[in-house]
């Protein structure tokens, strides 16, 4: 434990962990784009390496769900900064409508909201399965020639799980008074 009271990551454990996050999200993007290549044996092997992964993401969800929020601020920040700029801030660097920019700014920063509470409330299993389920939609957005389709699947999902949590804890309100 630290000073504040919360765990002590060694740098190899932490090192471990963005390694391990790194293969799964390549092995569900590899999985996914294996599914829309089509193919009797692409879409096998892409639904079981999916199906792989999505269990894997399952049994990690309580590790991995405040990352979530972080990656989600993570990206608005990048997007603010390449609108400022009007430039993707990658190398080599594109010249894109600072629209664009804006609307991913936009939905990653609802995105960051709604799984806002995750930093420090650990996932129920409508939460689990909501993540889960963003995460894939949002690997599989940037593999898509319809983007915004897939991170608004995300956002709608991020967004049941929120709204029922409040449902279910305005409901628990109602019948402690």
């Amino acid at each position: 434990m630290d000073g504040d009271g919360g765990p002590v990551i060694s740098s190899a454990r932490l090192a471990l962990a963005l390694l391990g996050a790194v293969v799964i999200l390549g092995v569900l993007g590899r999985g996914l784009r294996l599914i829309s290549i089509g193919g009797t044996e692409n879409v096998i092997l892409g639904i079981g390496m999916v199906l792989v992964d999505i269990i894997l993401l399952l049994a990690t969800v309580r590790w991995w769900a405040r990352w979530y929020f972080a990656a989600c601020c993570l990206t608005t920040l990048r997007a603010v900064v390449m609108g400022a700029l009007g430039r993707t801030i990658s190398v080599p660097s594109i010249a894109a409508p600072r629209s664009l920019f804006a609307e991913v700014a936009a939905v990653s920063a609802v995105m960051a909201f709604l799984s806002y509470r995750f930093v420090s409330a650990r996932p129920n299993s409508l939460d689990s399965a909501c993540l889960v389920g963003a995460v894939t939609a949002t690997v599989y957005s940037l593999l898509s020639d319809k983007p915004i389709r897939w991170i608004l699947v995300a956002v709608l999902l991020l967004g049941v799980c929120t709204a029922y949590s409040k449902f279910v804890r305005h409901d628990h309100n109602l019948t402690t008074d």
